[in-house]
């Protein structure tokens, strides 16, 4: 049985999760810039995360595009976050 208003519940809820993962990245980025960090990965995965968390939010329910944007917001964010133990060689100087 599916509740009346659900999905609209669901989007309402994910678009402020992307807006906040988003918000998220930015904030990091400012204080890594001010501290020289080497965590430029990181930023990118919370912003790969939010924007697809966002498309996710817009995609109609029960679609194809629903999983996809859900299952590559997983993906991409996991691989940029695993970049961190990249050795440094194969990684151009950000």
């Amino acid at each position: 049985m599916i509740i009346p208003g659900i999905f609209i519940l669901h989007s309402s809820i994910e678009m402020f999760q992307a807006l906040i993962v988003i918000l998220m990245g930015f904030f990091l980025n400012l204080k890594l810039k001010k501290e020289n960090s080497n965590f430029f990965f990181v930023v990118i995965g919370f912003l790969l995360i939010g924007i697809l968390m966002f498309f996710h939010a817009i995609a109609s329910e029960g679609s194809n595009g629903c999983v996809l944007f859900h299952s590559l917001e997983s993906l991409l964010g996991g691989i940029s976050f695993a970049l961190i133990w990249a050795p440094k060689y194969l990684l151009v100087k950000m």
